[in-house]
């Protein structure tokens, strides 16, 4: 032995290779006019919500970011498309809680002078 340390790439080719998918995910679209495209090249991701974060102005945010991405940044063929939107139901929620609380509010107001009689107690 002469000393000379043995490198890696003194005996092989290194190269970056992709990653290994460990998974896959599937999904199926079905169009108005009955063709079915089945895509089995796609990645799912998910986005949660902060606790105590306002819902709508994050669901604008997000909606704003994922235009911004598909309409540029992106490389051609890849785009974000929403799976799962829940700004209808935030929407509807809310409007059913301001709904039920307008509702009691008037009916304990009714109460009270069906009552009393007056609005202010004696």
């Amino acid at each position: 032995m002469n000393g000379t340390p043995v490198r890696v790439r003194n005996i092989a080719i290194v190269v970056q290779a992709p990653k290994i998918r460990l998974g896959q995910l599937g999904k199926t679209i079905r169009r108005e006019d009955g063709t079915v495209i089945d895509d089995e090249d796609v990645v799912e991701g998910i986005v949660l919500l902060r606790k105590a974060a306002e819902a709508d102005a994050t669901l604008d945010a997000l909606h704003v970011k994922i235009n911004e991405l598909n309409n540029g940044l992106l490389p051609q063929g890849v785009k974000f498309v929403p799976h799962l939107d829940r700004s209808d139901l935030v929407h509807y929620t809310t409007h059913t809680v301001l709904r039920n609380l307008t509702d009691g509010v008037i009916l304990v107001t009714l109460i009270l002078f069906i009552f009393l009689g007056t609005f202010a107690a004696r």
